[in-house]
């Protein structure tokens, strides 16, 4: 060290790189969920469409195309529909499932059925 004021400066430097390291990973952080926010926006307002029709009659009618598989099942002595739909969002894990009763009511439904354990689980994965 030539002089008492080379520390100083030294640790004046090392705190603004780390100052503006911590900037560019907080931007980042941002961007990526202002990027994760903007891809799944479409998706969700999908599902919310999907999920306005009161009943599974309505849904298959008005929405042949988002149907990809419709599954008649039995649980615990009660009879069941899933409506296996499109993959929904960004980066979905399983697809969009509706659960309806005999009398064509929803009772149940989930947008990414891959990464939903208790959805699954109250199902029993019928499709």
């Amino acid at each position: 060290m030539k002089n008492k004021t080379e520390l100083p400066m030294m640790i004046a430097r090392g705190v603004a790189v780390a100052a503006k390291v911590i900037a560019a990973l907080l931007l980042l952080a941002v961007i990526f969920v202002v990027l994760v926010f903007a891809l799944e926006f479409p998706g969700m307002r999908k599902y919310n469409r999907l999920c306005d029709y009161p009943n599974k009659d309505a849904l298959l009618a008005a929405e042949p195309d988002e149907v990809k598989k419709v599954v008649d099942f039995s649980q615990n002595g009660t009879n069941y529909t899933a409506v296996v739909l499109s993959w929904i969002g960004f980066l979905p894990s399983g697809p969009a499932v509706f659960i309806y009763n005999e009398e064509g009511v929803r009772v149940d439904h989930c947008s990414d059925s891959g990464d939903n354990d208790s959805f699954l689980r109250r199902w029993h994965c019928a499709w």
